[in-house]
This record gives C-alpha cells, structure tokens and sequence, in this order.
C-alpha cells in the first residue's frame, strides 16, 4: 500500500473521526454486508453499494477544506453600493447557497462609504410561495409570506461594533411553521407547474439585506434580495416489521394515520361503468374481491415499495382475468389550494410500475408478490402545508378488464397515501457526525427546482 504522511487535524473543523483518504490511493478496501443481516431501525436493508469513481445523481463531493472554513475556497459573495455581504464557503457544490434541517445561515457585511446618514443594518430571512390554480375557467395567482424573520446587524451606538468591522450574523432556520392554527414542517425549496393544467406552486427562500437611510428628513433602503435553498433531509422512523397480517373490511381510499393501519388488508373497490347498475348482491361479491397489504407506509425514496396482492373469486377463471390485468404505479400528487374555502387543483406525475409474481393457491385464489421503486434516491421527499398545498405520493392498484367483458365485470382501482423520505434511517445522525454537526442538505431536492427559475431571483433591489 502507498505511504502517505498524517494530516493534522487539529487547527481544522473537522474532527479525527471524519476520515479523510489520500486521493493516491489504487482502491479502497473490499467490503460487504450480508443481506440477512443488515438491519437498520427494524427493516432489512440492501447489500451495502459499490465503490464508483465518480459521485452518483444523488451523491456529492464535500472537500475538506471547505468544511473547515479555509479561506482558498470560494465563498458566496453579493455586492450592493455601500455593503459587501459574505455568505461564507461554497460548501455543498451549488450555485445557491444550500441548507439542511436545522441549519443556520450565517455571514458578515462590510460596509462602505461613511456611516452618517445610516439608521440601521438588518437582515431577514423569508420564505415566499406562490400558487397558481384555475378557479372556474380563470386563472389565478395567489402569494403569501410562510415565514419571516429579522435581526438587526447595525444600529449606531447599540450593536457594539465599528462601522469599519465585519459584522456577523447567524439566523436559525426554523424547523416548522405555523399556518392555519395547523403545526407543520418547514417544506424544501420547490417549482412545480403544469402549463396545460394551470396548476403549480413556487415556494423559495431568501435572505434580504437591508440598510435604512435618512437624510433631510427622507427615508431610503438599500437592499439586496439573496436566494438561497433549504433542502432538509427526512428519514424513516417506525421500527420492528410486522410478522402477520390480517383482513380488514376497511375500504377507504384514504392513507393510513398510523403504521398499525398498514398491517391491514385494504380492499381494492370495483368501478362499474356509469350505464350499469349492480344490485347489492353482486356489490358485496365484487367489492372482497382484490385485496392489498403494504409491511409499512413510510419508505426512503429509491428503496422498493413491497405489496401484496391477493385475488380470490368462487370462479378461478375470473381470477386468472384479473391477475392478468392488474397494474400497480407510484404517483406523485401535487395539490393545491390557492385560497381558503375553495376547490383544490392537483397535478400527478408517475414516477414508476411495479412487478411482481404469481402464486396460484389450490382453490384458484391468486397471490401477486412484487414491488415498486420509490423514485430515484434522494430525489423524493413527502411534504405539506395544510390547507395549502402539498406533495403526496400515491401507491395505485388498478384492474382493468378486456373490453369485451366491460359491463359484466367491473373496473379495480385503489389508492393508499404513502411517505416517501430523502435519506434512509440513521443517515442524518451519521453525517452530523462525520461533518462535525453541519446539517447536510438534501441536494437529490434540487431536482424539483428548473434552473431557469431559481436564477430569475437573483437580482439587486434599489428602493
């Protein structure tokens, strides 16, 4: 193995635990976990990945002196006539500014110029969505603030600093909100519309840096609006796999509230085509027909979705027709509600099909074992604000019967709501640790964002 001398760590931010590797070395060491013994927060997880050269879609390259702060790297400078606003290293990569769940943004301003007519120095950082949806044939756009929140960095004779001194400052980003009397988590940076639907939501950060001005009795603002990004990571939370499950009459379309409810079997509820009208009888045959069960409802995004299917009919051959025609998609949902009181608009995506096997059993019932993929790794993160808009991915079963049988047997079709994460279990607290407690952001998110569109707040504000 190649030699190579010991880096001093001591003077860095990195702690001793975050190892760095020499870029010299041929290839690093060969290891493997078995499959049966990979247990993480009670599920069973995959071989661990193979090495690759280069980062995946999902990955980043973090240099090691850009976590300690080293002034060769490059850092987020924005300029305005009499301030020059420090954003610190460019960490993560990006174009933008980035920040995880319950990171900070910090920086310092310089100012310019002499401090005679200056009032005060503050900076907010804000959160802005925007929400567009057709309400009976017009379109219309709505724009509220979901969080706002300043400090002031310069006020002559009470800060305690010089006007020729970096002035620091550090705001917390909050890690919920609140928003019609309901508590939720603070969602990521995210763009989506619809062109053809009118539907679509926008929902950016910012950080504005204001400095107030008066002379001759006239207020002025010089100010600087800087977009930045907040990605924060999610991970599962329920431990243990369930070992049985049972059947449960409960047919409604809803997603479950707890992880008991994915134990249960949900019946898939038949569509009879509007010009037929089934008698009770048939009803109750057709509606215990098809049958799913999910282990848990709560995934990281790029793990596979595991189901079950069973199909179990006094007529084995019409459960072979419906094995034959059954199909089950991951969709993403998004839905919006541009004002309070009035009909939601929702845009879906679909993001992937399942597969699965058949088993046929002796009295002709059918069990179909498959899964689908929840999106690509880091790339897919639940999220909501009530009554607002919000991002849901939705697990569909469909059965759609020949044409020929149309009007004697009926369509198939259920939803169940699932979660879908950025990160797997355990991943937020093994980072802090290797990055000596900097929140990781979740850059999978910044898919959602069109570049075009994240560039377009990138101006100066003279007012």
């Amino acid at each position: 193995m190649a030699k190579f001398k010991k880096r001093n760590l001591s003077r860095g931010g990195l702690k001793p635990s975050a190892h760095i590797y020499p870029y010299f070395i041929d290839s690093p060491p060969y290891y493997h976990v078995p499959y049966s013994s990979s247990i993480q927060c009670g599920r069973t997880l995959p071989p661990t990945p193979a090495y690759t050269v280069s980062p995946l879609s999902s990955e980043v390259s973090v240099k090691g002196e850009a976590l300690t702060g080293s002034p060769s790297s490059a850092h987020f400078t924005y300029r305005t006539q009499h301030m020059t606003i420090d954003l610190g290293p460019r960490i993560w990569g990006s174009s933008y500014p980035c920040y995880g769940l319950n990171g900070r943004v910090e920086g310092s301003i310089r100012f310019s110029g002499m401090p005679r007519h200056v009032k005060r120095v503050s900076v907010t950082l804000m959160a802005r969505l925007a929400t567009s949806a057709p309400q009976r044939g017009v379109k219309g756009k709505y724009v509220s603030t979901l969080m706002s929140r300043t400090i002031p960095v310069y006020v002559p004779f009470k800060t305690g600093t010089s006007w020729e001194d970096d002035h620091h400052f550090s705001i917390p980003i909050p890690s919920e909100i609140n928003m019609h009397d309901a508590v939720s988590e603070l969602p990521p940076s995210f763009s989506s519309w619809d062109t053809y639907l009118g539907v679509g939501c926008d929902l950016a950060y910012f950080l504005k840096v204001c400095m107030l001005c008066k002379r001759n009795g006239i207020s002025t603002h010089e100010s600087r609006l800087i977009p930045i990004m907040y990605f924060p990571k999610s991970q599962p939370s329920q431990v243990g796999l369930p070992e049985e499950v049972s059947y449960s009459g409960d047919a409604s379309l809803e997603g479950p509230e707890s992880d008991e409810d994915s134990l249960k079997m949900d019946a898939v509820l038949p569509r009879w085509p509007s010009s037929v009208k089934p008698d009770s009888e048939t009803s109750a045959q057709f509606s215990e027909t098809i049958s799913i069960s999910l282990p848990y409802t709560t995934f990281a995004s790029g793990e596979l979705i595991p189901f079950t299917i069973k199909i179990c009919s006094a007529q084995p051959s019409l459960s072979h027709i419906l094995c034959q025609s059954t199909c089950v998609t991951l969709l993403k949902r998004i839905t919006v509600s541009p004002s309070s009181g009035k009909a939601c608009q929702t845009a879906v995506t679909n993001l992937s099909t399942g597969s699965f096997t058949t088993q046929e059993a002796k009295d002709g019932s059918y069990v179909l074992s498959g899964n689908v993929r929840a999106g690509k790794a880091g790339k897919e993160a639940s999220w909501s604000i009530p009554d607002t808009v919000s991002a849901e991915y939705i697990l569909r079963v469909s059965v759609v019967v020949p044409k020929n049988l149309a009007g004697h047997i009926p369509n198939f079709r259920h939803e169940k709501v699932v979660k879908l994460t950025s990160d797997p279990c355990g991943t937020i607290e093994r980072e802090l640790r290797a990055t000596g407690g900097v929140p990781t952001p979740a850059l999978g998110l910044q898919s959602a964002l069109p570049r075009d569109d994240v560039g377009s707040f990138a101006n100066v504000y003279i007012c």
